[in-house]
């Protein structure tokens, strides 16, 4: 049975993974390719948590410049970073 399925989410993974095991216990698909499809789900999810530190990193540094933003000269209100309001 091939798969041509779009992962889109962890239930997609969950589920590859599972119908890889039913597979391999009807003996349709060997050990080696479940290994190889358990090291692409490995990649998959390595790259969305990358995806979400980025994400957190940058949140964290745009609040950053906020806050430096909004206590630049004292209580003077200042133009914040990526703003197309003028205050």
């Amino acid at each position: 049975m091939e798969q041509k399925s779009t992962v889109r989410n962890t239930e997609d993974i969950r589920h590859i993974l599972s119908e890889e095991i039913l597979m391999i216990k009807a003996g349709k698909s060997t050990p080696s390719r479940a290994n190889a499809i358990s090291n692409l789900v490995a990649k998959i999810l390595a790259s969305a948590k990358l995806d979400i530190e980025f994400h957190r990193y940058v949140q964290k540094a745009n609040a950053k410049d906020i806050s430096m933003a909004l206590v630049k000269d004292g209580n003077k209100p200042a133009e914040l970073p990526n703003s197309k309001h003028k205050g």
